[in-house]
C-alpha cells in the first residue's frame, strides 16, 4: 500500500501523555483508599467524553471526594505532562512522510487547544496539514467521526489513508472509517492490545517504511 496520507492519534501515540493522567488518577484513588489498576484504566484510553476524576471518585465513594486530593492530582498531571517527550520513532515517520510528499493529519479525542499546545511544545505542529479533534465532531472514538472528518479535510478516500494509533478505542474508530490501522501500544495500552489492528509494532522505530512506499530516514 502506498498511502496518500498518514493520520496520527496524539495522546499516547506521539507522546505518552496518557501515563501522567493515569498516575494522577491512581494517586487520587489511593488517597481515598481505592485501587485503580492499569488494567481497569486502559478500557477508557482513547475514548471520548469520560467522566472527570472528581465525578469518577464521587461515583465510587458515594460522596464528594477530598477537594485537596483532586487539586493535587491536577497539579501532578500538569507538571508531568509538560516534560513528556515525543515517543521513539515519531520524528522519523513524520520526516519520511513529508519527504515522500504525502499528507499528515491528527485525529484526537482531545480538544484542539490541548493538541495544538502539546504539538507546539514538541515543535511538531507545523508538520501537520489538518487537525481533527473532539471539539469538531458530535461523537468521539470509538465512533469513526474523527477519522472521517480527517479524510474529508484531506480530500482523500479513507482507503488511501493509514492511521497510527495506540488504543483499542482508536483502532475500532479507524477501522470503522475504512482505514488501515497500525497500533503502537504504550505503557498503558499494552495491557489491552487491539485484535482489530492491521499491524502491531513495539515501537515506531520498527515502522515498515518499504511496505508503505516510504524511505526510512538515514
Amino acid at each position: 500500500m502506498n498511502p496518500a496520507a498518514v493520520i496520527f492519534d496524539f495522546d499516547g501515540t506521539i507522546a505518552d501523555t496518557e501515563w501522567p493522567i493515569y498516575e494522577a488518577a491512581r494517586i487520587a484513588h489511593q488517597h481515598h483508599g481505592l485501587a485503580l489498576p492499569v488494567e481497569t484504566w486502559v478500557k477508557i484510553v482513547g475514548s471520548a467524553d469520560n467522566p472527570s476524576l472528581e465525578d469518577r471518585l464521587r461515583n465510587e465513594l458515594g460522596r464528594k471526594p477530598d477537594p485537596e486530593a483532586i487539586e493535587q492530582a491536577k497539579i501532578l498531571h500538569a507538571e508531568a505532562r509538560e516534560k513528556v517527550p515525543a515517543l521513539p520513532g515519531v520524528h522519523d515517520v513524520i520526516e519520511a512522510v513529508k519527504a515522500a510528499a504525502r499528507r499528515l493529519s491528527i485525529a484526537s479525542s482531545s480538544p484542539m487547544s490541548w493538541v495544538e499546545g502539546q504539538l507546539k511544545r514538541l515543535s511538531l505542529f507545523n508538520h501537520f496539514d489538518t487537525f481533527s479533534t473532539r471539539d469538531q465532531v458530535d461523537r468521539g472514538k470509538p465512533s469513526p467521526d474523527l477519522f472521517l472528518l480527517a479524510a474529508a479535510q484531506l480530500e482523500l478516500d479513507p482507503a488511501d489513508v493509514i492511521v497510527i494509533e495506540d488504543s483499542k478505542n482508536g483502532t475500532i474508530a479507524a477501522k470503522a472509517a475504512g482505514m488501515t490501522c497500525i497500533v503502537v501500544p504504550n505503557s498503558i495500552t499494552r495491557h489491552d492490545v487491539p485484535s482489530e489492528a492491521d499491524m502491531v509494532l513495539d515501537s515506531l522505530l520498527h515502522f515498515p517504511y518499504a511496505e508503505f512506499g516510504l524511505e526510512a530516514p538515514t
